[in-house]
């Protein structure tokens, strides 16, 4: 970061203004070809017939990305091409003079604790370009110092040429040097169509310039702080507290979603999530359906896992194309990994034209559904379990009003011939694998092992064995004893006075607190499921398994 010619500026903006100028500033007007940034000062005009993409919410980086509307193709020796759109971000990093440290900060509201984080990922462009690009072996081919429309520069041409997903990638960035911000502009591009771009892109980079700004730079670029909770804490407050929390936390979310979307992009509030998209809203409106679908038939046929718990509504970002969906992906972040993900996308293409209606999707509000109704409960539940429950739903659709269940033929007919080639395991020891062991399974052959979770579950669940009182019991009575051992463990870890850290005070903490968690759980999975299995299944014969693995396989053929 070049200094700032700015003296410094006391940190004393309102949370309120500061969460408003990140979210609202920078919005471009409507039918303008110009991205202009009152926020940060500056305007910028992308290049011709590129569609801009939406900025997540806690991206206070990311002030703009723009996609090509073309694609171009790169072929590998071996034969495989592969299609790539361009791409722009223009990624602004404040002077760390200007910002807040790392901290909590309680704000009355009508006698509500509010806790505002402060988090700021990258320091500069360098360390933005490490951190996103580290898995691609990038290199800084050439730099050099300039003025651009009497704005100092720093020009830079970046090449990623190893473990590269689409093909080497040239990234041309030019960094403009603001009063205390730098604006770094940056273009990924195909290596082997860099020449035919390069004025194009040149063009767009030089039409950078400095625009009055209509307040104070932000104080914080991470997150905002009511689009965070600490879940650790939630723990501790009544039922009726807690589902207040988590329905004001949701209810905002929505608001500042539905803010922030750009010219182009609607949005329709349905009872089960927030629908946003660019491209067919009566279709993505059917996904509104199956999500009510499967969040009511979850909550009548898993009452016991976090009875009454509010679960909030998903948000569903349907893109046009694949490309559009990793764009909005792409720029580092994301909405949290600890339960807090309730944004999911995916875009018209995949979902009507490629994987199949609603696939994917499904799985993943189902996933949503127990992480809010029971999070830790769902972290220690098996390998078998979750994949094979994520699978029914994504192999499910809605009937009238009824979702209805059904396999997926391709996985049924490798898992008919896995039976042909005695390559199934039996469900008793199925049900005794880690994670680990699931996933080494064989020699590496886990597909099988995924393939025959899946098909236990929904033999169970919707399948033959769902008509047998014996075999439609077997899920509900293994996730009740995984929850009795967990409060056990608990139980045993506040006698013994393990429990008695102070509880997180910022998100970075509550992360670390969680995959410390999460790792104590998967360590001592093979334990925890030794005695879940025992309860579940304690009286079980020899002969009982065996009619269980013979009726599951009879299904299976």
């Amino acid at each position: 970061m070049r200094p700032s010619t700015l003296p410094r500026v006391a940190a004393t903006l309102v949370v309120a203004l500061a969460l408003l100028l990140v979210l609202g500033g920078g919005l471009q007007p409507a039918g303008s070809d110009v991205h202009e940034d009152t926020t940060f000062g500056f305007k910028l005009r992308p290049p011709d017939d590129w569609t801009k993409i939406p900025v997540k919410l806690n991206e206070g980086w990311l002030v703009a990305k723009y996609i090509s509307d073309r694609e171009y193709s790169y072929t590998e020796k071996g034969g495989w091409t592969y299609m790539h759109r361009p791409e722009l971000m223009a990624i602004a990093f404040i002077d760390k003079s200007l910002l807040e440290d790392d901290e909590e900060v309680e704000v009355d509201e009508d006698d509500d604790e509010v806790v505002v984080r402060f988090r700021n990922r990258y320091e500069d462009y360098k360390d933005y370009l490490k951190k996103t690009y580290s898995g691609g072996g990038y290199y800084v081919a050439a730099e050099e110092e300039s003025e651009r429309n009497g704005i100092p520069v720093t020009e830079l041409e970046i090449k990623v040429e190893k473990l590269t997903r689409t093909g080497p990638k040239r990234i041309v960035t030019w960094i403009y040097h603001l009063d205390g911000v730098d604006v770094a502009v940056h273009v990924e591009v195909l290596e082997d169509h860099y020449k035919k771009l390069k004025r194009k892109i040149e063009k767009s980079l030089g039409s950078f310039e400095e625009i009055p700004r209509t307040g104070e730079l932000p104080t914080d670029q991470g997150s905002s702080g009511d689009l965070w909770f600490s879940f650790s804490k939630l723990d501790e407050l009544s039922l009726a507290e807690r589902n207040r929390r988590m329905m004001e936390q949701c209810e905002s979310l929505h608001e500042r979603v539905i803010e922030s979307l750009p010219e182009g992009w609607e949005h329709s509030s349905e009872k089960s999530c927030l629908i946003v998209t660019n491209a067919d809203l009566k279709y993505a409106r059917r996904m509104a359906e199956q999500t009510e679908a499967v969040m009511g038939w979850l909550e009548k046929n898993f009452p016991y896992v976090g009875p009454q718990c509010y679960v909030r509504q998903p948000i569903i970002r349907f893109c046009k194309t694949q490309d559009e969906s990793w764009a909005y992906r792409r720029g580092g972040g994301g909405m949290g990994w600890l339960g807090m993900n309730m944004e999911f996308v995916t875009s018209l293409e995949q979902q009507r034209d490629w994987i199949g209606e609603f696939d994917w999707i499904s799985g993943q509000i189902a996933t949503h559904w127990f992480q809010d109704r029971d999070r830790e409960l769902w972290w220690a539940t098996p390998e078998w379990l979750q994949y094979g429950m994520a699978e029914l739903f994504d192999n499910s659709k809605l009937k009238g009003k009824k979702l209805s269940f059904h396999r997926d033929e391709w996985d049924r007919d490798d898992l008919r011939e896995a039976v042909r080639e005695d390559r199934v395991r039996g469900i008793e020891s199925l049900l005794k694998m880690t994670r680990s062991e699931l996933w080494d399974s064989s020699g590496g052959d886990f597909w099988s092992a995924l393939e025959e979770s899946e098909g236990l579950v929904y033999f169970l669940i919707a399948g033959k064995g769902s008509k047998n009182k014996k075999y439609r019991e077997i899920i509900p009575t293994y996730l009740q004893n995984l929850k009795a051992v967990l409060e056990e463990e608990k139980a045993r870890e506040k006698e013994e006075g393990k429990d008695s850290t102070a509880p997180p005070e910022t998100e970075e903490e509550e992360e670390e607190r969680f995959r410390k968690r999460r790792e104590e759980l998967r360590e001592r999975e093979q334990e925890f499921l030794r005695k879940v299995f025992d309860r579940t299944f304690e009286g079980w014969s020899e002969r009982d398994w065996q009619k269980l693995d013979k009726a599951f396989l009879d299904s299976i053929s």
